[in-house]
């Protein structure tokens, strides 16, 4: 899960993690992704996080993502990956996951607008994807 840390991050986490098991997939070290979510008090809202030093290979690669869905429980139809970056786009698109892009997120100037699809969901602030968690 992307965590850009901006204006209502904390309230969607703490809602979001109401209604659903969260995850962080990063290619970023473990320890220092570790490091980060205790430093912002973030790290109690996910249940579970791959990063790029562990035993999945890192994304692009479907690998880590498949798993966490296992984990959960779900299946990728039940999933919601959220990211920010044309490698999130890939990740999810590879594990035959729904994507949320993050218009807000640093990577979002990587996606070229031509790969998203009427089926992706793109948010402008991190309230907006409590709206994607309600039951359709």
């Amino acid at each position: 899960m992307l965590i850009a840390f901006g204006p209502g991050t904390r309230d969607m986490l703490q809602h979001a993690a109401e209604k659903a098991t969260l995850a962080v997939l990063t290619n970023k070290p473990g320890a220092a992704s570790t490091q980060i979510l205790e430093g912002t008090g973030l790290i109690g809202f996910f249940d579970q996080l791959v990063a790029g030093d562990g035993r999945w290979a890192r994304k692009p690669s479907p690998q880590g993502l498949q798993w966490l869905v296992g984990q959960a429980g779900e299946t990728p139809a039940s999933t919601l990956m959220v990211g920010d970056s044309i490698v999130d786009l890939h990740t999810a698109r590879a594990a035959g996951v729904p994507i949320c892009l993050a218009r807000y997120g640093f990577g979002f100037d990587t996606v070229p607008l031509t790969e998203i699809t009427p089926e992706d969901w793109v948010i402008d602030r991190p309230a907006e994807l409590l709206q994607l968690l309600e039951p359709r």
